[in-house]
């Protein structure tokens, strides 16, 4: 299956079936958990995907960090914020051509989203920022319109911290703590993947960072000329905690990765059906260490996070 990257200027919506499908594929955020924790998770499919989570049907990710995710983004001319009266069970972001659409969603939400971060890395909220759930409708203006068009998931995510900041009065600082951390370090009997030959072509490659993973199935990971620090990105969804890279590994690793999803779901991600996943298969722990010959050992060790200085319920309008 070739690597592919979503086209500009697509309509980038998704309902919760979608999303749940989505993810569910790429074996790596359970998305039939419920409360917040759900739409969370639900949220950074949508807009955090080359952040945070594994593309799916093919697709490449971008790491953070990337000139593609530091670029300007445009910025709402209006944002229109009312607490949310459907109870409805699960939330929905759409992106369309002149802004963003959200339905049931936390302040909570909209801060993992924002700044790419699981859930213990924001500290110091008021109880209602989980609980209470929003409908927004923020448009942009101008040039703008056309620049939406271009953005990228990455990019996108960051137009959450205007929301959050001119319509919640947010305010934040940054602290380093230490928190619970996977490590990912080599396994007793030593890696089991197989150095990469060189890419024909490492300017492409390099657009789209340190090699290449793609999702051939329900559980199934291909990569090909990829490092451990991104390794250890993509697997930090699998177990929704920071993974540190402790490899000592520089170089780059091809190796196909199979395992059983915590969850059960259909095989399909954004209309794209994906082959069914080998039910037989272990656990993400267990796959990484027969697999890969690498391992996920509990730790801690320092990790940032997003300290709520302030935030206040919006009046509605």
């Amino acid at each position: 299956m070739t690597a592919v990257r979503p086209e500009a200027g697509n309509d980038h919506g998704f309902t919760q079936s979608r999303i749940e499908k989505a993810v569910e594929v790429a074996g790596i955020v359970g998305c039939k958990d419920s409360g917040h924790t759900r739409r969370r998770r639900l949220l950074l499919a949508v807009v955090g995907w080359m952040a945070v989570a594994l593309p799916c049907a093919g697709q490449t990710t971008a790491l953070p960090g990337s000139p593609d995710a530091a670029a300007k983004v445009p910025q709402f001319e209006v944002i229109s914020v009312k607490p949310d009266k459907s109870g409805r069970g699960g939330g929905m972001a759409r992106f369309h051509a002149d802004g963003l659409t959200v339905v049931n969603m936390s302040v909570h939400d909209m801060l993992t989203a924002a700044f790419h971060v699981f859930d213990d890395q924001v500290v110091n909220e008021p109880a209602w920022v989980k609980t209470e759930l929003w409908d927004i409708d923020a448009k942009v203006g101008g040039d703008d319109v056309a620049a939406l068009q271009k953005l990228s998931f990455d990019q996108r995510a960051a137009m959450f911290q205007q929301i959050v900041t001119e319509r919640f009065g947010l305010k934040t600082h940054n602290e380093t703590r230490e928190l619970p951390v996977f490590a990912l370090v080599v396994a007793k009997g030593g890696v089991k993947m197989t150095v990469a030959k060189p890419f024909p072509n490492p300017p492409a490659v390099a657009k789209n960072g340190p090699g290449s993973l793609t999702l051939t199935g329900r559980g199934k990971l291909e990569a090909e000329g990829t490092t451990m620090p991104y390794v250890a990105t993509v697997l930090e969804n699998a177990v929704q905690r920071k993974v540190v890279d402790r490899t000592g590994l520089t170089g780059a690793y091809d190796f196909t990765l199979t395992w059983t999803p915590d969850q059960p779901g259909n095989v399909e991600a954004g209309g794209v059906a994906l082959p069914a996943g080998d039910e037989s298969a272990p656990s993400i722990f267990t796959a990484v260490q027969e697999q890969l010959g690498l391992k996920l050992e509990a730790s801690k060790g320092p990790v940032d996070v997003i300290v709520v200085d302030q935030v206040e319920k919006p009046e509605a309008d």
